[in-house]
C-alpha cells in the first residue's frame, strides 16, 4: 500500500511538472507569434490610396465640370491624409453676347476619417486660382464634408459632398460641391 501511495504521488508530481512545461512552451509560442505579427510591416506602396473625383456639374445657362485627382497615405485603417489637384471648367452662355469661358485650378490637402466600412468624414484645405472677368483671384479656404463608398477589393466608387467654409470661396466657386469618386485602396 505504501508503494502505491508513493507511486501515485510521484506520478502526480511528474505530470504536473510536464503540464507546467507545456504551458510555458505554449505561452512562449504565442508570444513569439505575436512578435512576428507585429514585425509584419505593410509595404509603403500598399498604404498609398488614389482617388479621382468628377463633379459639381451644372447645366442651364452654361456648363461646368470639375475634376479632383488626389493621392493619400493611409496612416491607419481609418485615417488617410494626402494631397490633390483640382480644376474646374465653366462655360457661361450669354444671350446675344460672347460666351464666357472660365478655368479655375488649384491644389488641396485633405484628411479623411472612415466611419465603418463605407462612410467617411473629410476635411480639406485648398488654395485656388479663380478666373473671373479676365482677372485671376487667389483664395485659400477650408472645406468640410462627408461621403459614401462602395466596392469590392481594392477598387471603390461613391459620392462625396463638400461645403467650402469661406465666403470668398463661395463667391467665386460653388457654394456646395458634390462629386462622384473612383478610388483605389479606399
Amino acid at each position: 500500500m505504501k508503494w502505491r501511495l508513493i507511486l501515485l504521488v510521484l506520478t502526480l508530481f511528474l505530470t504536473s511538472i510536464e503540464s507546467e512545461a507545456q504551458t510555458k512552451r505554449r505561452k512562449r509560442e504565442v508570444k513569439k507569434e505575436k512578435q512576428e505579427e507585429e514585425k509584419e510591416v505593410v509595404p509603403f506602396a500598399q498604404k498609398i490610396a488614389y482617388d479621382i473625383r468628377v463633379g459639381t456639374p451644372s447645366f442651364g445657362n452654361g456648363f461646368s465640370l470639375s475634376i479632383k485627382p488626389s493621392v493619400g497615405y493611409k496612416f491607419h485603417d481609418r485615417v488617410t491624409g494626402g494631397l490633390g489637384f483640382r480644376s474646374t471648367y465653366t462655360l457661361i452662355n450669354y444671350f446675344q453676347a460672347p460666351d464666357l469661358h472660365l478655368f479655375d485650378y488649384g491644389a488641396f490637402a485633405f484628411g479623411r476619417f472612415k466611419i465603418g466600412q463605407s462612410f467617411y468624414l473629410q476635411g480639406e484645405y485648398s488654395t485656388m486660382s479663380y478666373d473671373f472677368d479676365d482677372r485671376r483671384f487667389n483664395v485659400n479656404f477650408p472645406s468640410a464634408g462627408a461621403g459614401y463608398m462602395s466596392g469590392v477589393g481594392d477598387w471603390s466608387y461613391g459620392i462625396e459632398f463638400m461645403i467650402p467654409l469661406s465666403e470668398n470661396a463661395r463667391d467665386f466657386g460653388p457654394s456646395f460641391e458634390y462629386n462622384i469618386i473612383f478610388s483605389y485602396r479606399f
